[in-house]
């Protein structure tokens, strides 16, 4: 169980705290039903990762609005950016496809392609992929003082990799760098220059590496269907949910739980919630802006909107590629 301290909404006629998502949009309960804000200390079960949701055809389309429908929703997201005093950032897939990193829903993504009966093409390796245009925004959002955290369900480190310092984020389904001691008293985490799942048995997580702490056995850090997320990284995924009012979600179809049932929070704290994806998501019909374009192009012209230079990627500021593993 996990100890999550904020604001939360209970319904008036449901007990079950994990039921004030689905109270809040009316979906599945009576009309009737209302719901209340609770300051106080609960307990929130940690969930694991399940994909909510069959798929249509239109669910699997990517549609794109006009150029000027594009230009006048971005500088509408400049203005709830400016507002926004404790904005928190939502990245799925669709922010590593210019990195070459295949989604995993849309029309050549992972599963899509799997549900054929294809099998997914990499034209690289994830070591291979740099951080990409949003990537690189994000972090320069970040050292302006304007995003205040990044939830990413990427597992490709590069939001790690951008410069994006790990205090500042969670890798809620894990990161292919990170190795962490399988000892609990003693939890110790390791970050490598190379994807450490290909190093040992990914069954059982297990890299093959032993801690030079405690001596226990390495294992990734990757969430595979059925697993329960990390406590560290929920847990500062609930405490930063719980104080945004700005929830801007980039590239995610947002189908996979517990991940996508964060961003509403910043609406229940009277806030937006603003979606970037090509694709239809659950969520569409509670957003207050849905901008269908990719995640570079709109993060491209907003840090232009807001006045905030982009930086390049350069190969000796990453964090990952320079440890020395030796």
């Amino acid at each position: 169980m996990t100890t999550i301290i904020g604001s939360r909404y209970k319904c008036t006629v449901c007990t079950d705290y994990d039921l004030c998502e689905k109270c809040y949009d009316k979906k599945e309960h009576d009309s009737s039903h209302g719901f209340n804000k609770h300051d106080k200390e609960m307990y929130i079960p940690n969930m694991p990762q399940t994909f909510s949701g069959e798929r249509t055809a239109e669910d699997i389309d990517e549609k794109y609005d006009s150029a000027e429908e594009v230009e006048k929703k971005v500088k509408q997201l400049a203005e709830v950016v400016k507002k926004g005093k404790h904005i928190v950032v939502y990245t799925g897939a669709g922010v590593s496809t210019s990195a070459k990193i295949p989604d995993y829903r849309g029309p050549s993504g992972v599963w899509t392609l799997r549900d054929k009966g294809m099998v997914p093409f990499m034209p690289i390796t994830i070591e291979q992929a740099l951080p990409t245009p949003t990537h690189m925004a994000l972090y320069a959002l970040w050292k302006k003082g304007i995003v205040k955290f990044v939830v990413s369900t990427n597992v490709d480190g590069l939001h790690r990799r951008s410069g994006f310092p790990a205090n500042a984020m969670a890798e809620l389904h894990g990161n292919c760098y990170k190795e962490l001691c399988s000892n609990k008293e003693c939890g110790k985490e390791f970050l490598r220059n190379h994807d450490v799942t290909g190093d040992g048995v990914m069954s059982d997580h297990r890299t093959g590496h032993k801690c030079d702490s405690c001596g226990s056995d390495l294992k990734d850090t990757i969430i595979n269907f059925g697993e329960n997320l990390p406590d560290i990284e929920l847990k500062k995924t609930y405490a930063e949910a719980n104080k945004s009012d700005v929830a801007l979600v980039l590239g995610t179809s947002m189908r996979v739980a517990p991940a996508n049932k964060f961003p509403s929070h910043a609406q229940m704290n009277g806030g937006k919630m603003v979606i970037v994806n090509l694709q239809v998501t659950p969520y569409d019909n509670k957003a207050n802006i849905i901008i269908r374009d990719k995640t570079d192009k709109v993060m491209q012209m907003l840090c232009k909107e807001l006045g905030v230079d982009i930086p390049d990627y350069k190969m000796e500021q990453d964090e990952i590629k320079n440890i020395d593993d030796n």
